[in-house]
């Protein structure tokens, strides 16, 4: 590539709109051909944030042409023998086209071959997405308003599709007509809100993950039997109130540190439980639970095949990318909690983040000494914005697309089965977040 590489200046002529700059979104070149310009979005908003009006077309360069706009241009002969590269073009003389020579040079700097790692997940987890078909099950089938508690939008785009469909969101159950129809949220909710649900004779959709539903049950049984139950877990966390406040009158106390544990009062020995709260990173949790059962040597637990892996599963991805890459893109909103979380766990890791909101948001200087970049998705991200991310990449040289995904999976047998009943043929225990850990990389060209 950077034998290939190529700077130069064209005349071109302009289309007749005075005071624009126009960038290149590919140029028919005399000797290289169709010379693609992926990055256009890129210069585009490199010019744009210094307040200059763009526009991004294709254009056209030929020897002896005469123009009134200037064009700065550099380009690449990749791999396969195809033209990459970035171009922009403004009025001859004019203020901007300094502008233009200089974006055109910031983004020429930043060409190399590079490899991005991408985070295949789809955001969110298998709960989200288990109350996400219930909520559209409940809005085609329902005569009637539908009210959802609680957040279900996987992504902005389905956001603003169930508005369109009619769904009312509120934070009280009382907001809700008697006889209406209520969604509950992979999250669960507290018990007063389904005997506030069941007194006004709402019909309740229960979206409440099952690993949540499993963990909630645990905590009422052994708060039923007396047993001080002790969740180990995160404050603020939408999945907490639900496990706090099963049995009126139990003592259940959150643990969220070792000095928590150490905090706790003289307890019966015998007389204590704990559950984990699903959501929570288990690898945080671990001296948690380690803690809990050196003082409690007597201690009763769930069956880990009630914890959930979805959050750690999260964490290992931002931590190998963390690891492996010199810079992550994590594609959010950047007021979201969920992308604040996924540039924690990579900066907590060591690693450099940097916010994509758009695609216009990469900057030059994020990418000059990238060899390597890692791509995360948070759930407030638009569908396309990661694909979009790759393609601009790809227009600032040679790029590999290795997709990572790692899931876990809880088994019952040593080659990963579940145990069937007699008769039946065993099937790989699989829910997305549950489980021992694996990796796979499949790369891919771009």
């Amino acid at each position: 590539m950077k034998r290939s590489k190529l700077p130069e200046q064209w005349s071109v002529p302009s289309d007749g709109r005075a005071g624009e700059v126009l960038v290149a979104t590919a140029v028919e070149h005399p000797h290289r051909g169709v010379v693609d310009c992926a990055a256009a979005p890129l210069v585009a908003a490199s010019l744009r944030r210094q307040g200059i009006r763009v526009r991004l077309r294709a254009m056209t360069v030929s020897p002896g042409s005469a123009g009134d706009l200037d064009l700065a241009m550099t380009s690449y002969i990749g791999h396969d023998g195809r033209a990459v590269g970035v171009a922009a073009a403004a009025a001859t003389g004019s203020s901007q086209l300094q502008a233009v020579r200089a974006a055109v040079a910031e983004w020429s700097e930043v060409f190399r071959t590079r490899r991005v790692l991408v985070d295949d997940r789809r955001p969110g987890c298998a709960g989200s997405w288990r109350a996400a078909d219930l909520l559209d099950h409940a809005l085609a089938t329902t005569d009637g308003p539908v009210f959802a508690l609680g957040e279900f939008a996987t992504d902005p785009e389905s956001g603003t599709a169930l508005a369109r469909r009619g769904l009312l969101s509120i934070v009280d159950p009382r907001e809700v007509p008697p006889g209406a129809t209520l969604v509950l949220p992979a999250s669960g909710v507290a018990a007063a809100v389904r005997e506030q649900a069941a007194a006004r004779l709402l019909r309740v959709v229960d979206g409440t993950c099952p690993l949540v539903s499993s963990v909630r049950d645990e905590s009422r049984r052994r708060a039923a039997d007396g047993d001080v139950v002790l969740v180990a877990g995160r404050s603020g966390h939408a999945a907490l109130p639900g496990l706090m406040t099963q049995v009126p009158g139990a003592e259940v106390r959150l643990v969220e540190t070792v000095a928590d544990v150490a905090a706790l009062p003289p307890l019966d020995p015998a007389g204590v439980s704990y559950v984990v709260q699903p959501g929570v990173d288990l690898s945080d949790l671990a001296p948690v639970l380690t803690a809990l059962r050196v003082r409690f040597p007597r201690l009763r637990g769930p069956h880990p095949d009630q914890w959930c892996y979805a959050a750690t599963d999260r964490a290992q991805s931002a931590r190998f990318l963390a690891a492996h890459a010199d810079v992550v893109l994590v594609c959010g909103d950047p007021s979201a909690p969920d992308t604040a979380d996924l540039v924690g766990l990579v900066t907590a890791a060591g690693g450099r983040a940097e916010i994509v909101a758009e695609v216009a948001s990469i900057r030059a200087e994020s990418l000059l000494d990238a060899s390597t970049v890692g791509l995360l998705t948070a759930v407030s991200a638009p569908r396309a914005l990661a694909d979009e991310v790759i393609t601009v990449l790809g227009g600032l040289g040679p790029l590999s697309v290795v997709r990572q995904t790692i899931s876990t999976s809880v088994g019952h047998t040593a080659s990963g089965a579940t145990a069937a009943p007699d008769g039946a043929t065993p099937q790989p225990a699989s829910a997305a977040g549950r489980g021992a850990p694996c990796s796979a990389l499949t790369p891919a060209h771009h």
